[in-house]
């Protein structure tokens, strides 16, 4: 299983390491959907209230070609911010899932909404906060790397970059002070005239912040002063990594 949009990129990189096997790689995408449920308490609200059969309670349990008739439950991360992942046939979460979880109260978040839980609980998303062009040291990614593990691809570069404390920038939670009307785009940071970082994703917020983010921002800068560019008018508005930030 891979991250929502990256189901053809992982395909294309796992068919480079198939040579002399006989093995045919399918792309489900299209006729599978994630949906994700947020807040520690996912999994037993859906284990205590599912009909009986609809879901698969552990990974082991998923059969993985029987998914047109039972949902499977991907657990979270631990912690308050984890994400629940339902994976299953686009009919079957239309017809039985989603009104199912209509009637147990659970509410259909925005996206601006859910990117804003995302920036304030440092929760990535793949394609957006996360791609081949970034390091997973980078991020709270760290956390899912393992350095004891050997023989994998890029863990020799994972190594050396901890080895060595060689990361070059870090993502962090920013706060911009722009405008309210509309979301802010992904765009480029500056210190000085100086470009120092990107921003990845973006939300409003409710309360005295506005506007918050996050985004990619080289380390050793003074995160308490820095500058961010609006690329769809070229307006800037400084920007801040709270003192207070979590992650």
């Amino acid at each position: 299983m891979a991250s929502p949009g990256c189901g053809t990129l992982v395909q294309e990189w796992l068919e480079k390491y198939i040579i002399m096997e006989d093995i045919t790689l399918l792309n489900l995408s299209s006729t599978m959907t994630i949906s994700c449920l947020a807040g520690p308490k996912a999994i037993s609200r859906i284990l205590s209230n599912a009909p009986a059969g609809l879901i698969a309670d552990s990974v082991s349990a998923i059969d993985w070609s029987q998914l047109v008739s039972q949902i499977a439950l991907i657990p979270p991360d631990p912690g308050p911010a984890g994400l629940t992942y339902l994976v299953g046939e686009h009919g079957l979460l239309e017809r039985e899932v989603l009104p199912w979880l209509a009637s147990l109260g659970v509410v259909m978040l925005p996206s601006e909404v859910f990117a804003a839980h995302r920036i304030l609980n440092g929760i990535v998303m793949p394609g957006v906060d996360a791609s081949e062009n970034e390091n997973p040291l980078e991020s709270p990614l760290r956390d899912h790397v393992s350095f004891s593990k050997g023989c994998y691809i890029g863990q020799e570069v994972i190594a050396r970059i901890d080895t060595y404390k060689k990361l070059q920038r870090a993502l962090r939670p920013l706060v911009i002070e722009g405008p309210t009307e509309s979301c802010l785009s992904a765009g480029k940071l500056y210190q000085g005239g100086t470009e120092v970082g990107y921003t990845t994703t973006h939300a409003r917020y409710p309360g005295p912040w506005r506007q918050i983010a996050m985004g990619y921002i080289r380390i050793g800068v003074d995160t308490g002063s820095l500058e961010y560019l609006d690329p769809t008018d070229g307006s800037r508005h400084s920007a801040y990594v709270p003192k207070d930030a979590t992650w």
